[in-house]
């Protein structure tokens, strides 16, 4: 079985477009919805005690990066969805989302000064999709 994995193909690190964040919002399924939601929530709880910043600002900024370590997998098809969707402009301030096809349903992201690729099993250690 074939699977689309999303990651960072270039320096700089993964992350989400406002654009991209705006289209989960409205078109992902209701456990990403949540997600989201609840994030907002917590980053605004958050910047109401950081001294000199927006929350808008804040807001913006971390919803864009916490799709990097918390929550939703890069094999997650409404990820994959909005990376289809918008092509570049998916892509947060310092990224270029990339789409990798694999066969299977193992592998994990390498990093490197956040240039991410996309590694099978028999390359190293993997990550199992739950089916």
């Amino acid at each position: 079985m074939k699977h689309k994995i999303v990651f960072n193909n270039c320096y700089g690190g993964f992350g989400l477009s406002d654009a991209a964040i705006t289209w989960l919002e409205q078109n992902a399924r209701e456990e990403i919805r949540s997600f989201l939601a609840n994030k907002r929530n917590e980053i605004i709880t958050s910047a109401m005690s950081l001294y000199g910043q927006s929350v808008e600002s804040i807001l913006s900024y971390s919803l864009q990066y916490d799709f990097n370590e918390t929550g939703i997998q890069r094999h997650d098809v409404d990820l994959v969805r909005v990376v289809e969707a918008l092509g570049s402009d998916a892509s947060g301030l310092c990224s270029d989302l990339a789409i990798r096809e694999i066969e299977g349903n193992t592998y994990r992201i390498g990093e490197y000064d956040g240039n991410e690729t996309v590694i099978l099993p028999e390359e190293d250690s993997y990550v199992t999709i739950e089916e």
